[in-house]
């Protein structure tokens, strides 16, 4: 079996495609829209509702390798929990109302591997929709 760093880029992109159809950065595909052939602020809720367990964290808190900086706040949004897991580190400014930038993480047991989503890239455009609600 492979481990986590091995498998991150493939969880990283099956999860930037879901975030970028949710919040219609992306056109769903006809597949998609048979669950989801709503608006897109009917979408984000749903999307929310079913697959994220959003939370402040600390720097104890965040996977190894993840610095949250001085100043600023961090909300872990779990989009699984149980072997393998994985979410994102989303690092909002020091009045919590502006997004920072964000870490991918996947964690399997005792393993783990975190990357940094591109500044400016659609799925940082896209998770600052999903945290701004």
């Amino acid at each position: 079996m492979d481990n986590c760093a091995e498998r991150i880029d493939n969880e990283y992109d099956y999860e930037e495609a879901r975030i970028l159809r949710v919040t219609g950065i992306i056109e769903p595909d006809d597949e998609w829209l048979e669950d989801y052939g709503l608006p897109r602020d009917d979408r984000v809720v749903i999307f929310l509702t079913e697959h994220i367990l959003s939370f402040q964290v600390c720097d104890s808190d965040v996977p190894r390798g993840i610095k949250i900086p001085r100043g600023c706040y961090a909300r872990d949004m779990e989009l699984s929990t149980g072997g393998p897991g994985d979410g994102y580190i989303i690092i909002y400014d020091s009045q919590y109302d502006s997004y920072v930038t964000a870490y991918y993480y996947f964690q399997d047991w005792f393993d783990g591997a975190n990357k940094q989503v591109p500044d400016g890239s659609p799925l940082a455009q896209g998770l600052a929709i999903l945290s701004s609600w």
